[in-house]
């Protein structure tokens, strides 16, 4: 069964953004949760390991419109 809502949560692999991700897993099981991050001086895999195959992760600039409409309008 196809999730009834996808999230996408930018900054997500920081440290206040993984805690957000780990928030919306877990109050919201049923929901497809994608991150995109940059990976810059926060941001880490190592912060979102423990959810494994809860998400999506997409390595990008928010910055970039092309990076934001191919996450936006990804089926």
């Amino acid at each position: 069964m196809e999730s009834p809502v996808t999230i996408l949560i930018t900054g997500g692999a920081g440290f206040i953004g993984s805690q957000y991700v780990r928030m919306i897993a877990e109050d919201h099981p049923d929901w497809s949760i994608r991150v995109l991050d940059w990976l810059t001086y926060s941001g880490t895999m190592t912060n979102l390991a423990s959810l494994g195959g809860r998400l999506s992760f997409i390595r990008g600039d928010v910055a970039d419109p092309a990076v934001v409409d191919d996450v936006t309008y990804r089926q």
